[in-house]
């Protein structure tokens, strides 16, 4: 399964024991399959602008029947901040 490291072609090293959640986060989810990806995953990595090229494709995907599409724990702000 394809990953963001795979198509990015970069392999980031382990987040250290000082990264904050965020950092931890998004390096787990660059070595998740894409098609295991939720809303709230990308959410999280376009907001960061990693992997756009793999993800937005992706994001319209889950955009076009939904365009204000939930997250399972949180509202996802596709197009401003609240």
């Amino acid at each position: 399964m394809t990953t963001i490291e795979q198509v990015d072609r970069d392999v980031w090293s382990d987040a250290g024991p000082n990264a904050t959640s965020l950092v931890r986060r998004c390096t787990e989810l660059r070595r998740k399959p894409l098609a295991e990806f939720t809303v709230e995953d990308l959410r999280i990595m376009l907001g960061q602008e990693i992997g756009v090229p793999a993800l937005l494709p992706l994001a319209v995907r889950f955009l076009l029947p939904d365009p204000l599409p939930r997250a399972t724990t949180t509202r996802v702000a596709w197009c401003c901040d609240e």
